[in-house]
């Protein structure tokens, strides 16, 4: 009969041992302690981490990989075409968690100037340097190889900003009229009314052009004689007194004269001021 009642109580401990251990929250941990009071899972290590599942993120705007998420679901994104990083569903699409190192204040390939003396962490100096695409997958993700495909296989490049003022991709306005003739830096880069291109220095002609002024078909007045400086002509004819007589040059045509115009600045620019462009990764 007592045999009989120790295997009731056992049968009730084990039935009940869950709703006990929910009701009191979960507790991972080595040293045995529970679980704090506010919390439903608590879990303590001083080596080790909390591994979530890592999934294969293509586009944020759909469920998959997971089906049916549930809202504040969490997972990380591996090998996606998305970001590198933890993303969240908030129940329409996938969010992307910031961090100070892939986020922070700005959005992944943002550039902004910066008047600091050495590049802030989480940002690199817009150099046109070419970097890793494993070691920065969010910028390369962001970017790509618009500003240049580094070795083409390995690495890329980031934009070169040195000593150059930004201009917005003209995207048929025609502000930029020479959007079509633009260039890249590096190999691989995007060329013509694209982000990325570059375009060399230029002044503007306005159409003007500069010339002497021009007086027409004419000739020049001489005199000669006595008096005033004059040349004197003598003439036999008249007992050999000087006689003042004019004359009249040749004609020349009508004809222009050739400007010299000294050398101007190296450049055409307005005031400015320099700071380093650097760019989020």
């Amino acid at each position: 009969m007592k045999a009989k009642n120790n295997f009731k109580i056992f049968l009730l401990t084990f039935f009940l041992l869950p709703a006990i251990i929910m009701a009191q929250g979960v507790a991972i941990n080595e040293d045995d302690s529970e679980a704090d009071a506010s919390a439903i899972l608590d879990v303590k290590s001083t080596n080790k981490g909390v591994l979530i599942p890592k999934v294969q993120l293509d586009d944020k705007a759909t469920a998959a990989p997971v089906a049916n998420p549930s809202e504040g679901l969490l997972i990380y994104n591996e090998t996606g075409m998305e970001a590198r990083g933890y993303w969240y569903w908030n129940g329409t699409e996938w969010v992307r968690i910031q961090t100070s190192e892939s986020g922070g204040p700005g959005l992944v390939g943002s550039i902004i100037s910066y008047a600091g003396i050495s590049v802030p962490a989480g940002y690199l100096l817009c150099d046109g340097s070419a970097i890793s695409r494993t070691s920065y997958p969010n910028l390369f993700a962001a970017i790509g190889t618009s500003w240049g495909e580094g070795d083409g296989v390995t690495t890329f490049n980031l934009p070169d900003l040195r000593g150059r003022f930004l201009r917005g991709v003209d995207s048929g306005s025609g502000y930029d009229p020479d959007a079509t003739s633009r260039t890249s830096e590096y190999p691989g880069g995007n060329t013509g009314d694209n982000v990325g291109s570059y375009q060399s220095d230029a002044t503007s002609k306005n159409g003007l052009t500069a010339t002497a002024s021009v007086n027409g078909n004419h000739n020049h007045a001489i005199s000669s004689g006595t008096g005033g400086g004059n040349l004197a002509m003598w003439y036999a004819g008249n007992g050999g007194a000087p006689q003042y007589n004019n004359g009249r040059t040749t004609s020349a045509g009508n004809h222009t004269h050739s400007i010299t115009i000294s050398e101007g600045d190296a450049e055409t620019r307005p005031l400015n001021a320099s700071i380093y462009y650097i760019i989020k990764y």
